[in-house]
């Protein structure tokens, strides 16, 4: 534990005063240069910090501690943003809400939910993984994509584990693409048959895709004369996040 801490006092430094120089990083730890520069090392070598033009003695936070710094950042934001859209959207409908974030490896990720109250309700735990082709979610981000995005994300979905469920259909989701692009939103059953979900996609400020809200309604409480009217209440969720994300 003691060598965990000194390593992240010394990152600390090191982002706070970069370029740092070993000289002043030793005095400040308490430490001996020696033992200092071991720190640094290991630092290095995990890929958090970096020497100043390979001078060992001047040191900086490297650029994959920067994007995982703003990768965090932003998730927070995002947060912000959708958590209070998906509660109003919770209560006007009474079911439950998703956000969920696009990954690699063709992946949506549930990173938050606003929970209805009714007695019967399915929510996916948060960290629940999903292949893009096969949730509301990533179908309405696909939807943002050109179309060789698209194929890529079908030929991953049919090479890994949901082949095991026969593959995918790409008539199947190139029509669900279609009809998000034409009307904002997504409309799809889940692979268990238990909920339909509805999805529509955040963008930021540039206009990608950075997650989705997606209305999980049980199968026994969902109508397809309701379709048009959830979706378009889903597709104003998102449009409302997406305006707070641009703004900032």
């Amino acid at each position: 534990m003691q060598s965990v801490l000194r390593s992240l006092r010394a990152f600390e430094l090191v982002a706070e005063r970069q370029p740092a120089r070993l000289s002043e990083l030793a005095p400040e730890l308490g430490f001996s240069k020696s033992t200092v520069q071991r720190i640094l090392r290991t630092l290095e070598s995990a890929g958090w910090i970096e020497a100043v033009d390979g001078d060992v003695t001047r040191w900086q936070v490297s650029a994959r501690a920067h994007s995982a710094l703003r990768g965090e950042r932003s998730e927070l934001e995002l947060r912000k943003a959708a958590v209070p859209v998906m509660e109003a959207l919770r209560d006007d409908t009474d079911e439950t809400v998703h956000l969920s974030i696009p990954r690699p490896g063709h992946v949506m990720v549930v990173i938050d939910h606003a929970e209805t109250r009714q007695e019967l309700r399915i929510v996916a735990a948060v960290g629940t993984a999903f292949a893009d082709t096969a949730a509301a979610g990533g179908i309405a981000v696909l939807a943002t994509m050109d179309d060789d995005r698209v194929g890529d994300a079908i030929q991953a979905a049919n090479e890994q584990a949901v082949a095991a469920h026969g593959g995918v259909d790409a008539t199947t989701v190139r029509a669900l693409i279609d009809a998000v692009r034409r009307d904002g939103y997504c409309v799809k059953p889940a692979e268990s048959g238990q909920t339909i979900g509805i999805g529509a996609a955040i963008t930021d400020g540039t206009h990608e895709a950075v997650a989705a809200i997606v209305l999980v309604v049980p199968v026994v409480r969902y109508r397809d004369e309701d379709r048009a009217r959830l979706g378009v209440r889903v597709l104003a969720a998102a449009t409302a996040v997406s305006a707070v994300l641009a703004s900032r």
